[in-house]
């Protein structure tokens, strides 16, 4: 480490590395973005509005060797091999913080040299320019697989001062089963009924709920070898806010690439190798 004050390099200027960087904002923090995205126009500060105020950082397009910590919050299709073995040659730790595993089965091999992470009950979006906090519990999960006690430390003192909790977990799977399943079954409402979840809910007979959820439970205990209880997942996607949508339910309706499809096709193939029938998941999946 570089002593008491520590150099955060995130990588990704959406909302959830833009979140990330308002909360570890601190005299003992200094944070950059670095952008690795090809571009004419190169803006060089990441700047942003939170709560009446102005927050700037510097962006950065020569990646930091020296940082302390590497925060990896973009989407799965935008981690590039190049970025992984830029990553993995870096003097301080990686955090890749990914929704599912398409990313980490990439560089599963490596995972020693980084840290696989979460973030859960977190509901954020940047608008021109301004950054929309909807639920203000958030928790980041992590896997504490082959890391040592001294790097838990520092993780946690790291955040210390900020509203995140941080959660370790023996291994990513622990992880992603922590969020995973209400991830997908949110994302799985929400997109096929371009509605938030709460009207996707109410207009979904039960019926037609009880049949997608429960094809969904059985892919994922498959799949994950856990059981992955029915009554509870509905429970957890029934108590979120009515009025939430994901940022792959953006991207979908605005046309854009959805991390969520990329998981589900994953998911289902991983299903279908194993032997498991999900008929009405793989239409769905097909139609979007």
């Amino acid at each position: 480490m570089s002593g008491s004050r520590q150099i955060v390099q995130i990588l990704g200027t959406g909302a959830v590395g833009t979140f990330l960087s308002k909360e570890l904002t601190s005299e003992s923090n200094d944070i950059s973005f670095f952008d690795s995205r090809p571009n004419s126009k190169k803006n060089y500060m990441h700047v942003f509005n939170f709560d009446e105020i102005q927050y700037q950082y510097p962006r950065k397009f020569d990646f930091c060797e020296n940082a302390d910590w590497n925060f990896v919050c973009t989407k799965s299709y935008d981690i590039s091999d190049e970025l992984v073995t830029m990553l993995s040659q870096s003097n301080g730790k990686s955090v890749f913080i990914q929704n599912g595993r398409v990313a980490i089965e990439r560089f599963k091999n490596l995972q020693e040299n980084f840290i696989l992470a979460n973030f859960a009950s977190l509901d954020v979006q940047v608008s021109k320019s301004t950054l929309y906090v909807r639920s203000y519990s958030p928790e980041i999960l992590v896997s504490s697989y082959g890391l040592d006690e001294d790097t838990l430390n520092n993780f946690r003192e790291l955040f210390r001062s900020t509203c995140i909790q941080v959660k370790f977990f023996q291994d990513y799977n622990a992880v992603l089963l922590q969020k995973f399943p209400r991830w997908l079954l949110t994302n799985l409402l929400t997109i096929s009924s371009q509605e938030s979840v709460g009207f996707a809910l109410k207009s979904m007979d039960n019926k037609e709920l009880a049949v997608l959820s429960d094809e969904l439970t059985t892919v994922l205990s498959g799949v994950f070898e856990v059981k992955i209880e029915l009554d509870s997942l509905l429970k957890q996607v029934a108590s979120l806010p009515a009025e939430l949508t994901t940022s792959s339910f953006r991207d979908y309706l605005s046309g854009n690439k959805c991390e969520f499809l990329l998981e589900m096709q994953q998911l289902l193939e991983n299903a279908h190798h194993i032997g498991i029938s999900c008929p009405n998941l793989d239409s769905i999946v097909k139609r979007l």
